[in-house]
């Protein structure tokens, strides 16, 4: 059920994009989707707004891994 939950949060960052946690559940979402391209966009602006944030370690390690 990502790809429904991709769908809602989706909805939530277009009303408030510079919201990193909803940002960070977002590529979350994607990333188990297997939609790795939109999952960094959103990781990475998840940790720009706000290094810090519950999730923010995860985060790191899945755009480090490549």
């Amino acid at each position: 059920r990502y790809d429904d939950a991709s769908r809602v949060l989706q909805r939530a960052v277009a009303g408030a994009p510079n919201e990193p946690l909803l940002n960070f559940h977002l590529g979350m979402a994607l990333h188990k989707a297997g939609n790795a391209e939109q999952a960094r966009t959103h990781l990475k602006k998840a940790l720009e707004t706000s290094g810090s944030f519950p999730g923010a370690e995860e985060a790191k390690k899945i755009l480090a891994s490549g």
